[in-house]
């Protein structure tokens, strides 16, 4: 469909369209109810917003790695920005050492190995569809390696997600009874449905102590946990989410989990630990 599309690019009447989608062979019932598709339709949405978060206001505009890469360029043009990305000594910018933050902890949720060598500072918003994708990439990468990975967690629900302040809220409220992880689970399993109710229903079914949990949704002191993230956020540059810092070292995005490997393994050889990944 995609190579259709722009191939007539100058044509797109919806009558066109299934035309083509009849002539790749869908199904057309299936066609048509998913083109009405409420889903669908907040996804290019999310995809918009994000897009103007990051600053991509014109199209095509390609990030590759992270890095802005604007405009309909020549072959040449990406195959130099990614021999660059690969290492290859194609200027002095591919033999920059990364920027590196100093950046805060402080009472942040985390999971893996207290006193771990690489530590993951992540930035996220829980109705962003990217930082659940990464959430279970970052399940993948704590466990790829045991004793020598911490994951901290901290807070910076975007102004276009209307729900993410009170799931933000919900989750550090949740990890006053011990149980952010749980709620972490949860609110990202159902990111497109984070209504208050919907929000009261996950605190009851992870088991938590309702009255308490709502008193500390109510709490300025939690409130005033996520506006330091928030700060922070800012300050570090991390403007969209999700955003990490591997030992200070930026990765903007909801890349593979390779890139993240990579990165580990790179920190862990700086300090002369031996990378010993189970997967």
């Amino acid at each position: 469909m995609h190579d259709i599309l722009f191939k007539n690019y100058r044509t797109l009447t919806l009558e066109d369209i299934n035309k083509f989608a009849e002539e790749i062979g869908l199904d057309m019932e299936k066609f048509k109810k998913d083109m009405e598709s409420q889903a669908l339709k907040d996804q290019i949405k999310t995809d918009q917003a994000h897009a103007k978060e990051i600053g991509a206001t014109g199209t095509p505009a390609f990030y590759i790695n992270g890095k802005k890469f604007g405009g309909a360029k020549p072959f040449n043009s990406f195959k130099a920005a990614i021999d660059e990305k690969l290492g290859k000594p194609t200027d002095k910018a591919a033999r920059a050492k990364p920027e590196i933050y100093e950046l805060s902890v402080d009472n942040s949720p985390w999971k893996g190995t207290e006193g771990a060598p690489v530590t993951i500072l992540e930035f996220t918003d829980f109705q962003c569809p990217y930082c659940a994708r990464a959430a279970a990439t970052m399940d993948q990468l704590v466990a790829a390696y045991p004793g020598q990975v911490i994951l901290y967690v901290k807070n910076n629900p975007l102004p276009f997600h209307k729900n993410a302040p009170g799931a933000a809220l919900a989750s550090l409220a949740a990890n006053a009874q011990g149980k952010y992880w749980e709620m972490y689970d949860l609110l990202f399993k159902n990111y497109r449905e984070l209504s208050m109710e919907n929000i009261h229903k996950f605190a009851e079914e992870i088991g938590l102590d309702m009255e308490k949990f709502k008193k500390d949704m109510e709490k300025q002191e939690l409130k005033d946990q996520i506006k330091s993230d928030q700060m922070q956020a800012k300050q570090a540059k991390a403007t969209s989410t999700p955003t990490f810092f591997i030992n200070g070292r930026k990765m903007s995005g909801a890349q593979p989990l390779n890139n993240f490997k990579k990165v580990v393994v790179e920190e862990l050889a700086k300090l002369k630990a031996e990378p010993k990944p189970e997967n």
